[in-house]
């Protein structure tokens, strides 16, 4: 095929492509002309004009706020009931002596994880009373946590550290705080929240701040290795807080307890 064909050819292509182009487009603007034409008019919409709601009447306002004070007063007076239903049973576990009594009270009031309310002031005056007689104070908790229940577990966490820092002999309060650190976890059905896995952890702490003695603190902890081998979380938090304070002498611990942290963290 010569050059010539070869154009004439390309030039019927191209015309027959702008011609196909050119019946493809009046084809859409006719459609597109009618479906205009065929659609029907669309409804304005009436403009959505919003009202405010009616003030309430004074007699109205009055009830609900007579309602709201009544609501809040129940709510009180139940908490004030639970309240006092503790505290009796605390102060059957803790010895029958002024400062045994004043521990019950202290524990049944305790808010954990929420916002002082007015019993904060009643609370402090409690614990400064405590503090002026420690010895006391510190004979009634320590016989007050062989007896005290699974469900006031978070109470008795808190005793720990208080005692720790009343100011009594340090042997006294290394005894006590070894007695918690040896203290086993609850199973889980007794304890369902698994609250007293960090209880010996939370003694272990109290240890810590107030002794310097590397000896006692390593004694305390490979002590109470026996005593938590159904309970992975505790040691696990016991090494970790070892860990922090001796990180060495931690390093050295676990190489030569290793087969049985093995066994017992599995």
């Amino acid at each position: 095929m010569n050059p010539r064909d070869t154009l004439l050819l390309f030039s019927i292509s191209l015309l027959v492509g702008v011609s196909l182009a050119f019946h493809r487009d009046s084809i859409s603007k006719r459609g597109a002309s009618r479906s205009q034409e065929e659609e029907p008019a669309r409804p304005l919409r009436k403009a959505i004009i919003p009202t405010s709601k009616p003030k309430p009447t004074a007699q109205q306002q009055n009830e609900k706020n007579g309602m709201e004070r009544f609501q809040s007063a129940e709510i009180l007076r139940k908490q004030q009931m639970k309240t006092i239903s503790r505290q009796e049973h605390l102060e059957q576990i803790f010895p029958d002596t002024e400062a045994g009594r004043q521990i019950a009270e202290v524990c049944a009031n305790l808010n954990f994880g929420g916002s002082p309310g007015p019993e904060g002031s009643r609370l402090n005056e409690l614990l400064d009373k405590l503090e002026d007689n420690p010895e006391h104070a510190f004979s009634n908790i320590r016989l007050g946590l062989q007896s005290l229940p699974i469900e006031f577990e978070r109470e008795r966490q808190f005793l720990i550290q208080f005692s720790s820092q009343l100011e009594v002999k340090d042997a006294e309060r290394i005894d006590l705080l070894r007695e918690q650190i040896h203290l086993p976890a609850a199973n889980q059905q007794a304890d369902s929240e698994g609250v007293s896995a960090y209880t010996p952890v939370v003694a272990f702490q109290a240890l810590s701040r107030i002794t310097d003695d590397s000896g006692t603190i390593h004694s305390a902890l490979i002590s109470s290795f026996p005593k938590h081998t159904h309970s992975p979380t505790t040691l696990k938090l016991l090494l970790a807080e070892y860990h922090s304070r001796f990180p060495e002498a931690s390093a050295a611990l676990e190489k030569k307890y290793r087969q049985f942290l093995k066994t017992e963290l599995q």
